[in-house]
């Protein structure tokens, strides 16, 4: 057989030229096209990355970030191991230029950008750029070489690519890492399964695992309890809900049991639009929580140090007003027994004088209290006179008080002891700062409004909110405040005594704001200081019924039998007394075993129960409770000398039908006794 070479040749060397053509031609095309298609990817990523890494950095510190240039300078001025020239640049939310690294770069360019975000709101951009120039030329060896070596150059070529990516993706990689290095959180890249890919050294520190530990494992089960499903909740948000920036609280079992506080942030990592990983960011914030913590507790024992250390204050005040209202009680029986004739004209004096003893003991007992803030309608108006009164027998007498209302009977919603604080303090602080000297107290209170127009500023400079206002004012003729020391007089233990609490004043400020007031402060070296004091008013009291209903004409008359337990022969004797004037027929008792007894032979005629607390044998409290045990519709009324407060903190709900505070004016007594055989027995007389 013969060959026709030359056809033969002419096949091969068409077969060449064609193999030379499609190598040089749709080979090196195809290979611009890939190789371009994966540095526009690398470039994505890398911007990717970078974005939701410097994104991690701006959320920790949103004020600041841009004041961290060099690091992120030093992170972007990085040059990639294919020596192709790159320009690195960052934007803000203007299109500002805040930070470049800049190369040789030649064109034509590719471009890549990617938002970088701070809670889901853009504040900028990274914008990665790369010449184009050494692609073209590595597509014109291409297209050289597959002219002569096409098939060689056809299967070696993609290898090649292969290498490059592989040393693209380890230069990513490595960027990746320096930024999360750099970050002052602690940061933790998951899979979509929820488990650990990357995290860097401030996140191994803050579990105290090595990083073999943590490879791979569940991130959810590095919280403590339900914590773990509520941090499995918030990246479901993530994953299947599509947001874009979770915020949450949890706590983190470290190891060796300890416990930490954290603030995360988890952000999705997307890959071509798709959902790859989530990025979080975690904060410990234990030590701000142990802080926050600590400084409710000091405040709360300032306030009740500062309560028992007004009571020193008080203590020879009260003292002295006790001894003048004996000398008073005293002087009076001596007239009436040595005048019988004219006794009864001396009986009101002592009465009054009791009256002002009764008032003194409840004010000791309000400030004796730890009891909490306790809202309750309260005359304000009666309140700073009764707090004026006992305070002017307190201060030095070259101090006189100025008391000057200027408006009616207000209500205010306020805890009384702590407002009586306010008004002592004030007082104390303004006698303190007049000295030696004489002078002069200034206390007003009126009513005032402020309207949404008007800019009324408090001590700090903030706008006072508008409303109706009742504006107690105490100011004095003493020493007067220098700047440093108006700017400092509220902090706690700031003082500027030789000896003092430095409490006074940090105590006002922080009943005032409980109370939802405002405080303003006026003062100048030598001419004295001037404290203003806004309480929200609720409403006017209502014009007292007449005064008790102006003293029924046909004083009230109740009818029925009375178990009275009292162990004090002399208060039994008085109650007993007025309750046989009020019709009533009386079964003494001395301790609560007694009474019980005597309320077995005569359950059937008692009508009510009239009991004092403190008892021997059995006290008021069991006494109460075994009643209840045997009749719960037995109406009980308690007498005593404590605050209702606390009575009624040992008392089940409901126990007791009123309760009347020793000492008390028949008047009272009568009043009380209507309302609750009225409240039982509505039919009777």
């Amino acid at each position: 057989m013969i060959i026709n070479s030359d056809n033969n040749y002419s096949t091969a060397a068409r077969f060449t030229v064609i193999f030379s053509v499609v190598a040089s031609l749709i080979l090196p095309i195809g290979y611009f096209i890939v190789s371009y298609r994966y540095l526009s990817g690398t470039l994505e990523t890398e911007a990717e990355i970078n974005a939701g890494i410097i994104s991690g950095i701006i959320t920790s510190n949103p004020k600041l970030w841009r004041y961290e240039t060099l690091r992120i300078e030093e992170l972007l001025a990085r040059r990639p191991k294919s020596n192709a020239a790159e320009t690195r640049r960052l934007f803000d939310e203007k299109n500002v230029l805040v930070l470049e690294s800049v190369g040789s770069l030649l064109p034509p360019q590719i471009k890549a950008t990617h938002e970088v975000d701070d809670y889901g709101t853009a504040v900028g951009r990274i914008e990665i750029s790369r010449s184009l120039l050494p692609l073209l030329l590595q597509s014109g060896i291409v297209a050289i070489f597959g002219m002569l070596f096409g098939l060689l150059l056809y299967r070696w070529l993609p290898f090649k690519a292969v290498a490059a990516a592989g040393e693209k993706l380890k230069d990513a990689n490595d960027f990746l890492l320096k930024v999360m290095e750099g970050s002052s959180n602690s940061l933790v890249v998951l899979d979509l399964d929820g488990k650990t890919q990357m995290f860097n050294g401030h996140f191994q520190e803050l579990t105290g695992y090595s990083g073999e530990e943590l490879m791979g494992q569940p991130f959810c089960g590095l919280f403590s309890g339900d914590s773990g499903s509520h941090v499995a909740d918030e990246l479901h948000k993530v994953t299947a809900e599509g947001a874009e920036n979770v915020r949450f609280e949890s706590e983190l079992s470290c190891r060796h049991g300890l416990e930490r506080s954290l603030v995360c942030a988890a952000a999705p990592l997307l890959r071509e639009g798709t959902i790859s990983g989530i990025v979080v960011s975690l904060e410990d914030i234990t030590e701000r929580k142990k802080a926050a913590e600590e400084k409710i507790a000091l405040d709360r024992q300032i306030q009740q140090t500062q309560k028992l250390e007004s009571l020193g204050v008080l203590a020879g005040g009260i003292a002295h007003d006790f001894n003048n209202i004996l000398a008073i009680i005293i002087g009076f029986c001596y007239l009436a027994k040595e005048n019988p004739e004219s006794g009864m004209t001396f009986i009101p004096e002592i009465e009054k004088a009791a009256d002002r003893a009764a008032d003194l003991c409840r004010q000791m007992q309000a400030y004796s209290g730890k009891a909490e803030f306790v809202p309750t309608e309260l005359n304000l108006q009666a309140l700073v006179d009764e707090m004026v009164k006992m305070l002017s027998s307190t201060i030095a007498k070259n101090v006189v008080i100025r008391y000057d209302i200027k408006a009616n009977v207000s209500v205010i919603a306020g805890d009384a002891s702590q407002l009586r604080q306010i008004v002592m303090n004030l007082i104390i602080n303004a006698s303190e700062a007049i000295g030696a000297e004489q002078g002069e107290i200034r206390v007003s209170l009126a009513k005032t409004t402020i309207s949404a127009e008007q800019t009324i500023k408090d001590h700090l400079g903030g706008n006072i909110p508008p409303g109706c206002y009742v504006c107690l004012e105490v100011s004095d003729t003493g020493c007067g405040m220098d700047d440093e020391t108006r700017q400092r007089i509220f902090e706690p233990f700031y003082t500027t005594k030789f000896v003092g609490r430095g409490l006074g004043m940090s105590a006002v400020l922080g009943i005032i704001t409980a109370h939802h007031g405002a405080l303003q402060l006026s003062s100048r070296p030598g001419q004295g200081s001037t404290f203003k004091v806004y309480l929200p008013l609720q409403s006017d009291y209502p014009a007292e019924a007449e005064s008790l209903q102006q003293a029924d004409p046909t004083p009230w008359q109740g009818n029925g039998t009375i178990l009275l337990v009292e162990d004090e022969e002399l208060n039994l004797l008085i109650a007993k007394t007025m309750l046989e004037s009020l019709g009533f027929t009386v079964i003494e008792a001395f301790n609560g075993s007694e009474a019980l007894q005597l309320h077995q032979q005569n359950a059937e005629t008692i009508t009510l129960v009239m009991t004092d607390l403190c008892m021997p044998v059995m006290d008021g409290y069991e006494l109460i409770h075994e009643l209840k045990e045997r009749d719960p519709e037995l109406p009980i009324i308690i007498t005593s000398g404590y605050d209702i407060a606390d009575v009624t903190s040992r008392m089940v709900h409901d126990e007791v039908a009123s309760f009347i505070s020793k000492p008390y004016h028949f008047e009272q007594f009568r009043e009380v006794l209507k309302g609750v055989l009225d409240k039982s027995s509505p039919e009777t007389p």
